[in-house]
C-alpha cells in the first residue's frame, strides 16, 4: 500500500489534480526528512487535519546540502518513510532544491511549514520564493505548531564520523581545544553580523559547462573512442560563484565582472544570482565570455578533459582605463573587497595597484590554472589584507616545491608585510597565518567528496568576510572548514553555499 502512494512527479500532478476536481483540500507539505521522527510526523499530521489530501515532494539526493555525509538515507529510502505514514497521501521526489515547481504544478490550497521558520527574523531565499509561488497561485501558507525537533541531533554520531576527515584523531583534538575557547552562541552571533557588511566581489565570469557522456567504442576509422552525450549543465562559475555564496551571510553585494561582447550569456548571469547581488559589467568586444566545458565520464564525475573558449590577452588601454576610473570612485564604499583572479586578463598590475591602494579591507586569490600557470602569483598584489591560496598556488609564490607548509606561510606572511594568510590542502585540511604570524593547523571536517571543484573559492567567499570583521583565525579556519566541506558535496557551482547548512554544521561540530 505504501508503495503506492510513492509516484513520479508528473504523474503526481493528475493525481493531486483529480482530487482538486472532486472538491479535496490539497496540503503540500516539503523538505529532506533525512531521518524520519517524531517531530516530521506531529508536522505532517497537523498539516493533514488542515485539508483533505497531503502530498509531500521529496528533496532529491542531488540537492541535500546539510552538511557531509547527508542525506544519510537515499531519496527512494526518505519516500518509503514517509509512505509509510497514514497521515501522507501521496509521495513524489522534486526535481530541483526548492518546492517552486511542484506548488506551480500541484497549486496547493495550503503549503506548510513548521513553526522553526515563522520564527525566524529573516526568511531563507529558497522559502520566500516558495511563498510568494503559493501566494501568486491563490493559495496560503500556514505553519504547524508542533514540538520541534532536529534531524541533526539525531543523526550526529553519524555526521561527526562523516565531519571528522581522514584523521579523526586530529580533528577531535583540534574540536576539543576549540570548544575550550568558543561557545556555540558566540561563533554562531559572529556568522550573524556578517549581515551589514557591504562587500564587492571583483573579478572574471565563468560559465562553467558540465558534459556528461557515455563511451560508444572506438571508431573503426581513426585511433580514438567516440562518446556519446547524456546530458549537460551549466553552472555560475568564476567571480559569480564567490557572489553567491557571499550573498547569503552578507545583505549587499555588488560584483564587477568581465563579459565578452560576443555571446555575452548576460540573461544567464543574471538569472543565476542571487537576488541581492548587483552587477556591474566590463564589456570586452570581439571576444565570447569566458566558458570552460567540462567532459565527464557519466555521471561519475571522472572528468576526460576540458575544452576552455576564453582571449586570456589584457585589456584594451580604454577599457582598463574605464574601469579603474570606477573602481577609483566606488572602492572607498565597501566594509570589504574580493579579488577572485583567475588571471585571464582582467586585472593586470595597475588593477591591483589601484585596489591596495583604495580598498578598505582586500581579500584575495591568485588563482593557478592550466592558462597561466606560474604567471598569476598573489605577489603582484603591493597590498593585500588577507590572501588565499592552495597550497600549489603558495608554492609558486614562494618558488619553493619542497619546504614544509608552515614555513612557507611563515615566509610568504613576511614578504607580504603582515598579511593574514590561508593555505587550503584539499584533505589535509587548511593552515592559517593571523596578522601577527601565529599559525592554526585545521583538519579537514569532510571525508566525503561529490566535485571539489569551486572548494577553494567557497572557502575564501566566507572567511573573507569572517576576517575582515575581526574574528580569531581558528574561528576563521573552522567557518573555512566547513565552506570547504559543504563546497565538496555540491556538483560545480549548481547552487551556492546555504547559511543554514552552515549554522547547523557549526551547531552539530560544537555541541
Amino acid at each position: 500500500m505504501a508503495e503506492r502512494k510513492i509516484v513520479p512527479f508528473e504523474a503526481a500532478a493528475a493525481q493531486v489534480d483529480a482530487m482538486r476536481r472532486g472538491g479535496r483540500k490539497i496540503v503540500h507539505c516539503h523538505g529532506c526528512f533525512d531521518l524520519l521522527h517524531i517531530g516530521h510526523i506531529k508536522h505532517l499530521q497537523a498539516a493533514r487535519r488542515m485539508g483533505d489530501f497531503l502530498i509531500v515532494t521529496v528533496t532529491p539526493d542531488r540537492y541535500v546540502n546539510k552538511g557531509p555525509g547527508r542525506p544519510a538515507f537515499t531519496e527512494r529510502l526518505r519516500a518509503e518513510a514517509l509512505a509509510a505514514l497514514d497521515c501522507v497521501d501521496l509521495v513524489t521526489i522534486a526535481r530541483s532544491p526548492t518546492a517552486v515547481d511542484a506548488i506551480r504544478l500541484f497549486q496547493p490550497d495550503y503549503y506548510v511549514k513548521g513553526q522553526e521558520f515563522e520564527m525566524l527574523p529573516q526568511l531563507p531565499a529558497r522559502l520566500g520564493a516558495e511563498i510568494d509561488a503559493v501566494r501568486e497561485l491563490g493559495g496560503q501558507v500556514r505553519f504547524t505548531h508542533e514540538e520541534v525537533f532536529s534531524s541533526t541531533a539525531l543523526l550526529k554520531d553519524h555526521e561527526t564520523r562523516m565531519a571528522a576527515g581522514p584523521d579523526d584523531d586530529a580533528a577531535r583534538r583540534f574540536l576539543d581545544r576549540f570548544r575550550a575557547r568558543h561557545a556555540i552562541e558566540d561563533v554562531l552571533a559572529s556568522l550573524a553580523s556578517l549581515w551589514d557588511l557591504r562587500v564587492l566581489v571583483i573579478g572574471e565570469t565563468i560559465i562553467d559547462e558540465y558534459c556528461y557522456c557515455e563511451p560508444l567504442g572506438k571508431s573503426p576509422t581513426a585511433t580514438i573512442v567516440t562518446m556519446k552525450q547524456q546530458r549537460q549543465e551549466r553552472h555560475a562559475g568564476g567571480a559569480l560563484a564567490y557572489a553567491n555564496h557571499i550573498a547569503g551571510f552578507c545583505r549587499v553585494v555588488e560584483l564587477v565582472t568581465l563579459l565578452g561582447e560576443e555571446d555575452a550569456q548576460e540573461p544567464f548571469v543574471r538569472a543565476h544570482l542571487r537576488h541581492n547581488v548587483t552587477p556591474r559589467f566590463v564589456i570586452r568586444p570581439d571576444v565570447p565570455t569566458i566558458t570552460k566545458r567540462r567532459y565527464f565520464l557519466g555521471e561519475s564525475l571522472v572528468k576526460l578533459f576540458e575544452v576552455a573558449r576564453l582571449d586570456d590577452t589584457p585589456l584594451s588601454a580604454a577599457l582598463e582605463e574605464a574601469m579603474l576610473g570606477e573602481l577609483h570612485a566606488t572602492l572607498g564604499e565597501y566594509d570589504v573587497t574580493i579579488v577572485a583572479d583567475y588571471g585571464h586578463g582582467f586585472l593586470g598590475p595597475r588593477a591591483a595597484a589601484l585596489l591596495g591602494d583604495r580598498a578598505h579591507f582586500l581579500a584575495v586569490n591568485t588563482q593557478a590554472n592550466a592558462a597561466n600557470l606560474g604567471f598569476n602569483l598573489i605577489t603582484k598584489y603591493p597590498r593585500i589584507d588577507y590572501a588565499c591560496l592552495n597550497e600549489p598556488e603558495l608554492r609558486l609564490a614562494t618558488g619553493d616545491p619542497r619546504s614544509p607548509v608552515d614555513q612557507l606561510v611563515a615566509a610568504l606572511h613576511q614578504r607580504l608585510a603582515g598579511t593574514a594568510i590561508a593555505v587550503t590542502r584539499s584533505d589535509q585540511g587548511s593552515i592559517l597565518c593571523a596578522r601577527d604570524g601565529r599559525q592554526w593547523d585545521v583538519p579537514a571536517l569532510s571525508q566525503a567528496v561529490v566535485d571539489p571543484m569551486g572548494a577553494g573559492d567557497a572557502y575564501l567567499a566566507l572567511t573573507a568576510p569572517c576576517v575582515a570583521s575581526g574574528m580569531p583565525m581558528d574561528v576563521v579556519g573552522l567557518i573555512g572548514g566547513i565552506a570547504g566541506a559543504l563546497a565538496v558535496q555540491i556538483v560545480g557551482n549548481r547552487s551556492a553555499i546555504d547559511p543554514a547548512a552552515v549554522r547547523q554544521f557549526v551547531a552539530t561540530l560544537l555541541r
